[in-house]
């Protein structure tokens, strides 16, 4: 990773420990770049206002909540055994300690700001759910009936 690669890093880590700590508005950008050990002026190279910062955690958020592949149905095997070991590894993914703070901070702000909290979840609208190939596979072998596999997932 290189120099450049780290600090960006060390300013996102930097950022969720402090919108953790002090909440959206009460964040200083100051405060972070003290914690991420680069000046003010690094900070604001990588992340032009606090905003965009922020809306680049929501995007690490939203990717991690997503990393699950989507599952296949195998027809050789029960179906429900296959929702049950799917549905328990994507409750393992988003259960992680570092996944559940991620969560908790970007949602306590999109409670105060309506127009990032539409914004955001019309974006999460988009990812599919890992189960929803699976549940689609199973509508089309028959095993289940037909309806909307995404719905269904949800």
């Amino acid at each position: 990773m290189i120099l450049r690669d780290k600090k960006r890093q060390a300013i996102i880590e930097a950022a969720i420990a402090e919108f953790q700590e002090q909440g959206f508005l009460g964040a200083k950008t100051t405060n972070i770049a003290k914690r991420a050990s680069v000046s003010s002026r690094t900070l604001y190279n990588h992340f032009p206002s606090k905003e965009d910062l922020f809306d680049a955690i929501a995007e690490i958020m939203m990717a991690r909540n997503s990393t699950m592949a989507p599952v296949p149905y195998d027809p050789d095997r029960p179906l429900k055994q296959q929702l049950s070991e799917a549905l328990e590894t994507y409750v393992g993914v988003i259960t992680e300690s570092q996944t559940i703070g991620l969560n908790r901070m970007v949602i306590s702000e999109l409670l105060r700001d309506l127009k990032r909290s539409q914004a955001f979840f019309s974006e999460m609208a988009t990812h599919d759910y890992p189960i929803t190939q699976l549940i689609a596979d199973a509508m089309d072998a028959g095993v289940l009936r037909r309806a909307d596999p995404n719905y269904a997932a949800s």
